[in-house]
């Protein structure tokens, strides 16, 4: 027998396009969410309780459809999650380029996942090594210690955390991550309910409430804030290739660095996040640096 079903239609105001919206959620091959034939389906946990979500855009809005026993909160969160809370219309950039993206972007809106733990246990994953790297390590500890995800969509539930919080580093040996990777994994799912209350606070207190445990910097708390809270005015530091992107577009200048990268999005304050994420649609190119170390070496346990 099929899980519980529920649906609801959220209204939209505006410009929107649901593509463009939840692009940044879609980064790379996530067994957890994915979009096909113009549909968004999304897996996870919504107050403790697991559901799968499959979103459409449709002329009266945006259709939700919820399975699981988490679908009525869910579908709650699903009206964030697709970024209706946000209204871009507000911002009304005087940077002339910025301006002219915005003005082709006013469908994309700035969603919040609510998905705190796996956002945060993704940004772990993505320290110090490639994209590519990162994202192998992701769907590996999904496919070990993740679950079938209610409803059609034949997705993966992100990991509990109370399960890899029992788990030693050398569990995670062969899933293509680093030693210190998997120790600050484990780190932050035994204090996961600490951490989720992030989700509740201002940009600041929450970047301070993430970055109490230690393997958690910068970096990875603004990646975050960034998707998991939906903050406009989330700013990732640390990066090795954002600020080369900031400095290029928005100054003509390639090599910036982290100072210089927030003394350009000192105009925008309140919507640098957002700002980056249209940068990011701009097609400008820069010199790309390699990951900090080579491919994650097998290591672990003798057994």
């Amino acid at each position: 027998m099929a899980p519980p079903y529920a649906e609801t239609v959220h209204p939209v105001e505006g410009p929107y396009d649901l593509r463009q919206t939840v692009a940044e959620l879609l980064l790379g091959r996530d067994p957890a969410r994915a979009w096909r034939g113009g549909l968004l389906w999304f897996a996870g946990r919504w107050g403790g309780e697991a559901a799968s979500l499959r979103i459409t855009r449709v002329d009266e809005g945006v259709h939700v459809a919820a399975w699981g026993s988490g679908r009525d909160a869910a579908l709650r969160a699903s009206h964030s999650l697709v970024g209706l809370h946000d209204d871009p219309r507000a911002f009304r950039p005087e940077h002339p380029f910025v301006r002219e993206l915005h003005a082709r972007r006013l469908g994309m809106r700035i969603p919040r996942s609510g998905q705190l733990m796996p956002s945060l246990l993704k940004g772990v994953l993505g320290q110090l090594v490639t994209t590519r790297d990162a994202g192998s390590a992701w769907r590996a500890l999904v496919r070990a210690h993740g679950e079938d995800a209610p409803g059609p969509g034949g997705l993966r539930l992100p990991p509990d955390p109370a399960r890899l919080a029992r788990l030693h580093p050398d569990d995670l040996a062969p899933l293509g991550m680093l030693r210190k990777q998997a120790a600050a994994i484990i780190r932050v799912s035994r204090v996961a309910s600490h951490m989720e209350q992030a989700l509740d606070m201002p940009l600041g207190p929450a970047m301070k409430r993430l970055m109490t445990v230690r393997g958690i910097g910068p970096w990875t708390a603004g990646n975050v804030v960034g998707s998991a809270l939906g903050n406009p005015d989330a700013v990732i530091l640390g990066d090795l290739h954002l600020p080369r992107l900031v400095g290029d577009c928005l100054a003509g200048e390639p090599e910036a660095d982290d100072r210089r990268m927030m003394t350009l999005l000192e105009p925008f304050r309140g919507d640098r996040y957002r700002v980056v994420r249209l940068l990011h649609t701009s097609g400008i190119k820069v010199l790309r640096k390699g990951p900090l170390v080579d491919r994650p070496p097998a290591w672990g346990r003798a057994r």
